[in-house]
C-alpha cells in the first residue's frame, strides 16, 4: 500500500521528491508537525500526494534508469 511522504526540502530530496512530497524544513519542528498535521488532516491531499508519489516512483525503475544511463553513455561518446 502507498503511503503519502514528508521529506526534508533540502536536496537532494526535494529534487528526488519531484513534488510528490510534503517538503519540511528539517531544522524548524512547527513546520515539520505542519506538515504531518497537513497530511494527516486533508484527505485531498493526502490522496494527491500518494497519487502524484506512485507516479514519481517509475523514474526510478531500473529499465528507466537503465535507458538515461545508455543515452548519457552515447552523448559523452558522441562528443569525444
Amino acid at each position: 500500500m502507498n503511503k503519502p511522504v514528508l521529506t526534508s526540502a533540502l536536496s537532494p530530496m526535494k529534487e528526488i521528491s519531484g513534488g510528490a512530497a510534503y517538503l519540511a524544513d528539517p531544522h524548524d519542528v512547527d513546520n515539520i508537525r505542519e506538515g504531518f498535521e497537513k497530511i494527516i488532516e486533508d484527505e485531498a491531499y493526502r490522496t494527491e500526494l500518494v497519487r502524484s508519489g506512485t507516479e514519481n516512483i517509475k523514474r526510478f525503475k531500473p529499465d528507466v534508469v537503465a535507458r538515461q544511463y545508455a543515452y548519457l553513455y552515447e552523448q559523452i561518446l558522441a562528443s569525444t
